[in-house]
């Protein structure tokens, strides 16, 4: 299948949209749960005031390229 020089601008143009528009909602969904993120770190440090608020954790990505990935440890110990 041949693409012509219009589609396949338009299908950039439509990735570099969408990924604005993910970045975007992004930030604006961190600062509105920020609130809640706070609650949550608390919680998790009177629960366990020797402990990490963190659990990080390497992970794989697209083409095995390695990424860390961050989240709320949640579980008991």
């Amino acid at each position: 299948m041949l693409f012509n020089q219009a589609e396949i601008d338009q299908r950039y143009g439509y990735r570099a949209l969408k990924r604005l528009f993910d970045i975007v909602a992004s930030l604006v969904g961190l600062v509105l749960l920020s609130p809640l993120f706070l609650v949550v770190a608390i919680l998790i440090k009177i629960d366990d005031p020797v402990g990490s608020v963190f659990y990080s954790q390497t992970r794989l990505g697209l083409k095995q390229h390695k990424f860390k990935m961050y989240k709320f440890r949640s579980m008991c110990t």
